[in-house]
């Protein structure tokens, strides 16, 4: 974190370079958390895994206390970005909090 000129705080996210890093990476072929695809390639575009595949693997990353859930809401929207070709706008997605 680091502060604003206006006193308050702004947080910062990051993505790995790649799919071999520990963290959240968003790549043109995809996204995943620690080397863990996010999305799975059907037919001509990427959607998310299953719900339940996906809170297994926050599960995993952030603990039982963890909340991956912001993660989990974004995966739609960083998956429909890939396949308009919007890399730039699945990154964002991959990297926003409301």
């Amino acid at each position: 974190m680091s502060a604003t000129l206006g006193g308050g705080v702004m947080r910062r996210f990051a993505l790995c370079d790649g799919p071999d890093g520990l963290g959240l990476s968003c790549t043109p072929a995809g996204a995943s958390l620690a080397g863990a695809p996010l999305l799975r390639m059907t037919p001509g575009e990427f959607v998310p895994r299953p719900d339940f595949e996906i809170a297994s693997l926050l599960k995993a990353a952030y603990g039982a206390d963890g909340d991956g859930s912001l993660l989990h809401s974004r995966l739609g929207a960083i998956a429909q970005a890939l396949n308009n070709g919007d890399f730039a706008l699945a990154a964002i997605a991959a990297v926003w909090r409301d």
